[in-house]
Protein backbone atom coordinates (compact mmCIF):
# COMPACT_ATOMS: atom_id res chain seq x y z
CA UNK A 1 0.00 0.00 0.00
CA UNK A 2 2.75 2.33 1.12
CA UNK A 3 4.47 1.21 -1.73
CA UNK A 4 1.73 2.38 -4.33
CA UNK A 5 1.20 5.72 -2.52
CA UNK A 6 4.69 6.72 -3.21
CA UNK A 7 4.58 5.53 -6.61
CA UNK A 8 1.77 7.95 -7.01
CA UNK A 9 3.19 10.65 -5.20
CA UNK A 10 6.14 10.18 -7.35
CA UNK A 11 4.50 10.02 -10.33
CA UNK A 12 1.92 12.63 -9.51
CA UNK A 13 4.81 15.58 -8.91
CA UNK A 14 5.78 16.36 -12.72
CA UNK A 15 2.44 16.19 -13.16
CA UNK A 16 1.85 18.87 -10.98
CA UNK A 17 4.95 20.98 -11.63
CA UNK A 18 3.71 20.53 -15.24
CA UNK A 19 0.36 22.44 -14.04
CA UNK A 20 1.95 25.15 -11.46
CA UNK A 21 4.53 25.58 -14.45
CA UNK A 22 1.48 26.32 -17.01
CA UNK A 23 -0.53 28.37 -14.79
CA UNK A 24 2.88 30.47 -14.16
CA UNK A 25 3.76 30.64 -17.65
CA UNK A 26 -0.03 31.34 -18.59
CA UNK A 27 0.35 34.42 -15.79
CA UNK A 28 3.78 35.40 -16.98
CA UNK A 29 2.30 35.54 -20.48
CA UNK A 30 -1.34 36.94 -19.78
CA UNK A 31 1.37 39.93 -17.40
CA UNK A 32 3.62 40.53 -20.44
CA UNK A 33 1.01 40.65 -22.73
CA UNK A 34 -1.03 43.38 -20.97
CA UNK A 35 2.66 44.70 -20.59
CA UNK A 36 2.79 44.99 -23.97
CA UNK A 37 -0.33 46.42 -24.54
CA UNK A 38 0.27 49.17 -22.16
CA UNK A 39 3.87 49.96 -23.89
CA UNK A 40 1.47 49.58 -27.08
CA UNK A 41 -0.55 52.01 -25.28
CA UNK A 42 2.18 54.56 -24.16
CA UNK A 43 4.49 54.31 -27.19
CA UNK A 44 1.06 55.24 -28.77
CA UNK A 45 0.34 57.94 -26.80
CA UNK A 46 3.84 59.30 -26.90
CA UNK A 47 3.72 58.96 -30.81
CA UNK A 48 0.79 61.08 -30.67
CA UNK A 49 2.16 63.93 -28.58
CA UNK A 50 5.01 63.86 -30.93
CA UNK A 51 2.72 64.36 -33.63
CA UNK A 52 0.60 67.03 -31.59
CA UNK A 53 4.25 68.82 -30.82
CA UNK A 54 5.17 69.17 -34.26
CA UNK A 55 2.17 70.05 -35.49
CA UNK A 56 2.60 73.12 -32.76
CA UNK A 57 5.74 73.83 -33.56
CA UNK A 58 4.63 73.97 -37.28
CA UNK A 59 1.83 76.00 -36.41
CA UNK A 60 4.43 78.36 -34.19
CA UNK A 61 7.00 78.71 -37.06
CA UNK A 62 4.48 79.58 -40.16
CA UNK A 63 3.05 82.15 -37.57
CA UNK A 64 6.97 83.32 -36.96
CA UNK A 65 7.46 83.64 -40.41
CA UNK A 66 4.58 85.13 -41.41
CA UNK A 67 5.18 87.84 -38.53
CA UNK A 68 9.03 87.93 -39.83
CA UNK A 69 7.36 88.85 -44.05
CA UNK A 70 5.19 91.27 -42.35
CA UNK A 71 7.60 92.88 -40.69
CA UNK A 72 10.15 92.57 -43.28
CA UNK A 73 7.65 94.09 -45.45
CA UNK A 74 6.86 96.71 -43.05
CA UNK A 75 10.57 97.53 -42.86
CA UNK A 76 10.85 97.67 -46.98
CA UNK A 77 8.33 99.92 -47.13
CA UNK A 78 9.63 102.35 -44.75
CA UNK A 79 13.02 102.38 -46.18
CA UNK A 80 11.23 102.89 -49.58
CA UNK A 81 9.70 105.86 -48.28
CA UNK A 82 12.66 107.01 -46.36
CA UNK A 83 14.93 106.68 -49.56
CA UNK A 84 11.86 108.70 -51.25
CA UNK A 85 12.14 111.38 -48.84
CA UNK A 86 15.99 111.29 -48.90
CA UNK A 87 15.39 111.64 -52.56
CA UNK A 88 13.53 115.14 -52.46
CA UNK A 89 15.48 116.27 -49.52
CA UNK A 90 18.87 115.87 -51.83
CA UNK A 91 16.58 117.13 -54.87
CA UNK A 92 15.65 120.12 -52.97
CA UNK A 93 19.00 120.47 -51.62
CA UNK A 94 20.52 120.01 -54.71
CA UNK A 95 18.32 122.87 -56.21
CA UNK A 96 19.72 124.99 -54.01
CA UNK A 97 22.64 125.02 -54.85
CA UNK A 98 22.20 125.70 -58.28
CA UNK A 99 20.35 129.08 -56.99
CA UNK A 100 23.13 129.55 -54.88
CA UNK A 101 25.17 128.97 -57.57
CA UNK A 102 23.38 131.47 -59.91
CA UNK A 103 23.77 134.35 -57.40
CA UNK A 104 27.24 134.12 -56.76
CA UNK A 105 29.46 136.38 -59.17
CA UNK A 106 30.28 133.93 -62.85
CA UNK A 107 33.35 133.95 -64.26
CA UNK A 108 32.87 136.86 -66.59
CA UNK A 109 31.82 139.16 -64.03
CA UNK A 110 35.07 138.22 -61.88
CA UNK A 111 37.33 138.51 -65.12
CA UNK A 112 35.68 142.19 -65.78
CA UNK A 113 35.96 143.39 -62.37
CA UNK A 114 38.95 141.49 -60.47
CA UNK A 115 41.45 140.78 -63.77
CA UNK A 116 43.95 137.93 -62.26
CA UNK A 117 42.41 136.24 -59.01
CA UNK A 118 41.45 132.81 -57.53
CA UNK A 119 38.58 132.16 -55.48
CA UNK A 120 38.55 129.10 -53.38
CA UNK A 121 35.48 128.08 -52.39
CA UNK A 122 34.62 124.63 -50.98
CA UNK A 123 31.02 124.47 -49.19
CA UNK A 124 31.26 121.99 -46.43
CA UNK A 125 27.92 120.49 -47.73
CA UNK A 126 26.26 120.66 -50.75
CA UNK A 127 25.29 124.45 -50.18
CA UNK A 128 27.33 126.98 -48.16
CA UNK A 129 26.82 129.70 -45.39
CA UNK A 130 30.01 131.14 -46.96
CA UNK A 131 29.81 133.63 -49.48
CA UNK A 132 31.58 135.50 -52.14
CA UNK A 133 30.13 139.10 -53.81
CA UNK A 134 31.78 141.09 -56.71
CA UNK A 135 30.59 144.06 -58.64
CA UNK A 136 32.15 146.91 -60.39
CA UNK A 137 30.71 150.57 -60.55
CA UNK A 138 32.63 152.73 -62.73
CA UNK A 139 36.57 152.60 -61.25
CA UNK A 140 35.50 151.15 -58.39
CA UNK A 141 35.26 147.65 -57.63
CA UNK A 142 33.93 146.53 -54.35
CA UNK A 143 34.37 142.38 -53.69
CA UNK A 144 33.54 141.01 -50.32
CA UNK A 145 33.82 137.19 -48.55
CA UNK A 146 31.41 136.64 -45.88
CA UNK A 147 31.05 134.02 -43.45
CA UNK A 148 27.14 133.54 -42.25
CA UNK A 149 26.39 131.96 -39.14
CA UNK A 150 26.22 128.35 -39.52
CA UNK A 151 26.80 125.86 -42.79
CA UNK A 152 24.32 123.70 -45.00
CA UNK A 153 20.82 125.25 -45.27
CA UNK A 154 20.69 127.28 -43.02
CA UNK A 155 23.83 129.18 -43.76
CA UNK A 156 22.72 129.16 -47.24
CA UNK A 157 19.66 130.92 -46.35
CA UNK A 158 21.37 133.31 -44.63
CA UNK A 159 23.83 134.12 -47.59
CA UNK A 160 21.25 134.65 -50.32
CA UNK A 161 19.97 137.13 -47.54
CA UNK A 162 23.27 138.45 -46.99
CA UNK A 163 24.03 138.98 -51.06
CA UNK A 164 20.02 140.67 -51.74
CA UNK A 165 21.24 143.15 -48.97
CA UNK A 166 24.83 143.88 -50.93
CA UNK A 167 22.79 144.09 -54.33
CA UNK A 168 20.49 146.93 -52.43
CA UNK A 169 23.00 148.98 -50.53
CA UNK A 170 25.63 148.86 -53.13
CA UNK A 171 24.03 148.67 -56.64
CA UNK A 172 20.10 150.19 -55.13
CA UNK A 173 21.69 153.11 -53.29
CA UNK A 174 24.76 154.10 -55.00
CA UNK A 175 26.67 153.51 -51.70
CA UNK A 176 30.62 152.44 -52.28
CA UNK A 177 32.45 153.75 -48.95
CA UNK A 178 33.92 150.18 -47.12
CA UNK A 179 32.75 151.39 -43.67
CA UNK A 180 29.33 152.74 -45.07
CA UNK A 181 28.74 149.46 -46.79
CA UNK A 182 28.95 147.78 -43.63
CA UNK A 183 26.64 150.26 -41.41
CA UNK A 184 23.96 149.85 -43.70
CA UNK A 185 24.48 145.44 -44.00
CA UNK A 186 24.25 145.52 -40.27
CA UNK A 187 21.06 147.53 -39.65
CA UNK A 188 19.35 145.99 -42.40
CA UNK A 189 19.91 142.73 -41.49
CA UNK A 190 18.86 143.39 -37.55
CA UNK A 191 15.54 144.97 -39.47
CA UNK A 192 15.34 141.69 -41.68
CA UNK A 193 15.94 139.28 -39.22
CA UNK A 194 13.88 141.31 -36.13
CA UNK A 195 16.83 141.78 -34.05
CA UNK A 196 17.13 144.40 -30.94
CA UNK A 197 16.73 144.44 -27.66
CA UNK A 198 12.97 142.22 -27.72
CA UNK A 199 15.10 139.78 -29.11
CA UNK A 200 18.34 139.36 -27.40
CA UNK A 201 18.45 135.89 -28.34
CA UNK A 202 18.76 136.11 -31.91
CA UNK A 203 22.51 135.97 -32.62
CA UNK A 204 22.50 134.96 -36.50
CA UNK A 205 24.44 137.13 -38.68
CA UNK A 206 27.84 137.29 -40.75
CA UNK A 207 31.44 138.00 -40.77
CA UNK A 208 32.58 139.86 -43.65
CA UNK A 209 35.79 141.07 -45.28
CA UNK A 210 35.21 144.07 -47.69
CA UNK A 211 37.21 145.40 -49.94
CA UNK A 212 36.68 148.46 -52.63
CA UNK A 213 39.20 149.16 -55.25
CA UNK A 214 39.65 152.40 -57.20
CA UNK A 215 41.38 150.58 -60.26
CA UNK A 216 42.35 154.15 -61.60
CA UNK A 217 44.82 154.96 -58.61
CA UNK A 218 45.20 151.54 -56.99
CA UNK A 219 44.33 152.81 -53.78
CA UNK A 220 42.14 150.14 -51.48
CA UNK A 221 39.95 150.85 -48.77
CA UNK A 222 38.77 147.73 -46.35
CA UNK A 223 36.35 147.41 -43.60
CA UNK A 224 35.98 143.92 -41.57
CA UNK A 225 33.36 142.18 -39.56
CA UNK A 226 35.67 139.81 -37.77
CA UNK A 227 37.49 139.11 -41.09
CA UNK A 228 40.76 140.59 -41.52
CA UNK A 229 42.47 141.26 -44.64
CA UNK A 230 46.01 140.21 -46.11
CA UNK A 231 48.50 142.00 -48.27
CA UNK A 232 51.04 140.14 -49.90
CA UNK A 233 53.90 142.95 -51.15
CA UNK A 234 57.18 142.56 -51.96
CA UNK A 235 59.60 143.26 -48.62
CA UNK A 236 56.98 145.72 -47.30
CA UNK A 237 57.97 145.00 -43.70
CA UNK A 238 61.57 146.00 -44.81
CA UNK A 239 61.01 149.24 -46.37
CA UNK A 240 59.83 151.48 -43.68
CA UNK A 241 56.82 152.80 -45.92
CA UNK A 242 54.44 150.95 -43.27
CA UNK A 243 54.44 151.31 -39.43
CA UNK A 244 52.32 148.90 -37.19
CA UNK A 245 49.66 149.90 -35.40
CA UNK A 246 46.63 148.16 -33.08
CA UNK A 247 44.97 148.16 -36.81
CA UNK A 248 48.21 147.17 -38.63
CA UNK A 249 50.57 143.64 -38.24
CA UNK A 250 53.31 142.82 -40.60
CA UNK A 251 54.16 139.52 -40.50
CA UNK A 252 57.64 137.71 -42.07
CA UNK A 253 59.20 140.33 -44.66
CA UNK A 254 56.24 140.05 -47.43
CA UNK A 255 52.73 139.96 -45.31
CA UNK A 256 51.20 143.04 -44.07
CA UNK A 257 47.49 142.16 -42.23
CA UNK A 258 44.98 144.69 -41.47
CA UNK A 259 43.09 143.55 -38.23
CA UNK A 260 38.84 143.89 -38.60
CA UNK A 261 36.63 145.24 -36.27
CA UNK A 262 35.47 142.99 -33.36
CA UNK A 263 31.87 143.22 -34.13
CA UNK A 264 29.80 141.02 -36.25
CA UNK A 265 27.34 142.03 -39.07
CA UNK A 266 24.01 141.43 -36.67
CA UNK A 267 22.94 142.39 -33.59
CA UNK A 268 25.53 142.57 -30.81
CA UNK A 269 24.37 144.48 -27.60
CA UNK A 270 26.26 147.64 -26.87
CA UNK A 271 27.82 147.57 -30.13
CA UNK A 272 25.02 148.79 -32.62
CA UNK A 273 25.89 151.87 -32.81
CA UNK A 274 29.49 151.54 -33.45
CA UNK A 275 30.38 152.43 -36.58
CA UNK A 276 32.77 150.10 -38.69
CA UNK A 277 36.41 151.71 -39.62
CA UNK A 278 38.07 152.25 -43.04
CA UNK A 279 41.48 151.81 -43.76
CA UNK A 280 43.17 153.53 -46.83
CA UNK A 281 45.82 151.28 -48.44
CA UNK A 282 48.18 152.39 -51.26
CA UNK A 283 48.55 149.31 -53.42
CA UNK A 284 51.53 148.19 -56.07
CA UNK A 285 51.72 146.38 -58.84
CA UNK A 286 52.59 143.18 -58.34
CA UNK A 287 51.01 142.81 -54.77
CA UNK A 288 48.39 140.18 -53.80
CA UNK A 289 45.03 141.02 -51.47
CA UNK A 290 43.66 138.03 -49.54
CA UNK A 291 40.66 137.87 -47.92
CA UNK A 292 38.54 134.83 -46.49
CA UNK A 293 36.33 133.00 -44.06
CA UNK A 294 37.83 130.97 -40.83
CA UNK A 295 36.87 127.80 -42.44
CA UNK A 296 40.54 127.49 -44.00
CA UNK A 297 42.30 127.99 -40.70
CA UNK A 298 39.76 125.65 -38.38
CA UNK A 299 40.29 123.09 -40.62
CA UNK A 300 41.16 119.91 -38.59
CA UNK A 301 44.13 117.90 -39.75
CA UNK A 302 47.75 117.50 -39.45
CA UNK A 303 49.66 114.30 -37.58
CA UNK A 304 48.25 115.81 -34.47
CA UNK A 305 44.54 116.18 -35.95
CA UNK A 306 44.85 119.93 -34.61
CA UNK A 307 43.23 123.54 -36.50
CA UNK A 308 45.54 124.73 -39.10
CA UNK A 309 45.54 127.66 -36.78
CA UNK A 310 46.05 131.77 -38.29
CA UNK A 311 49.53 131.44 -37.61
CA UNK A 312 49.77 128.76 -40.23
CA UNK A 313 47.75 130.57 -42.92
CA UNK A 314 49.63 133.51 -42.94
CA UNK A 315 52.97 131.50 -43.09
CA UNK A 316 51.02 130.29 -46.15
CA UNK A 317 50.40 133.27 -47.81
CA UNK A 318 53.72 134.65 -47.51
CA UNK A 319 55.42 131.75 -49.06
CA UNK A 320 53.28 132.82 -52.19
CA UNK A 321 55.40 135.92 -52.65
CA UNK A 322 56.96 135.26 -55.93
CA UNK A 323 53.83 132.78 -57.50
CA UNK A 324 51.63 133.56 -60.50
CA UNK A 325 48.06 134.07 -59.01
CA UNK A 326 47.23 130.23 -60.31
CA UNK A 327 50.30 128.59 -58.58
CA UNK A 328 48.59 130.29 -55.39
CA UNK A 329 45.58 128.63 -55.70
CA UNK A 330 47.22 125.63 -56.64
CA UNK A 331 49.25 125.78 -53.52
CA UNK A 332 46.31 127.29 -51.41
CA UNK A 333 44.50 123.32 -52.86
CA UNK A 334 47.21 121.40 -51.82
CA UNK A 335 47.94 123.05 -48.64
CA UNK A 336 44.35 122.20 -47.64
CA UNK A 337 43.88 118.52 -49.40
CA UNK A 338 47.32 117.55 -47.39
CA UNK A 339 46.68 118.82 -44.07
CA UNK A 340 42.79 117.14 -44.40
CA UNK A 341 44.01 113.71 -45.36
CA UNK A 342 40.49 112.39 -46.12
CA UNK A 343 39.16 114.08 -43.09
CA UNK A 344 35.53 115.30 -42.85
CA UNK A 345 35.65 119.13 -43.74
CA UNK A 346 35.31 120.93 -40.91
CA UNK A 347 33.48 124.36 -41.82
CA UNK A 348 32.95 125.40 -44.99
CA UNK A 349 35.50 127.49 -47.15
CA UNK A 350 35.86 130.87 -48.93
CA UNK A 351 39.21 132.57 -49.96
CA UNK A 352 39.78 135.33 -52.78
CA UNK A 353 42.87 136.49 -54.34
CA UNK A 354 43.35 139.27 -56.04
CA UNK A 355 46.50 140.07 -57.81
CA UNK A 356 47.32 143.74 -58.91
CA UNK A 357 48.97 144.34 -62.09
Amino acid sequence: MFALIAFIWVFSIPGSMSVYLANDFARTSKKLELELVHVKQLGEQNVQKEIEKQEIIKGQKQELETKVREATAEIMEQKNELAEKNRDISDSINYAQRIQTAILPDNTLLDQALGEYLVLFRPKDVVSGDFFWCHKINDKVIFAVADCTGHGVPGAFMSMIGISLFNEIVLGKGITEANAILDELRRKLSVTLQQNTEHPSNRDGMDIALCVWNREDNVLQFAGANNSLYLLSENIAENGSVQETDRVKLHNRHLLQILPDKQPIGYQEDKMNNPFTKSIIQLRPGDTIFISSDGFTDQFGGQKNKKFTSGRFRSLLASLMDKSIREQKMILEQTLDEWKKGDVQTDDICVVGVKIT
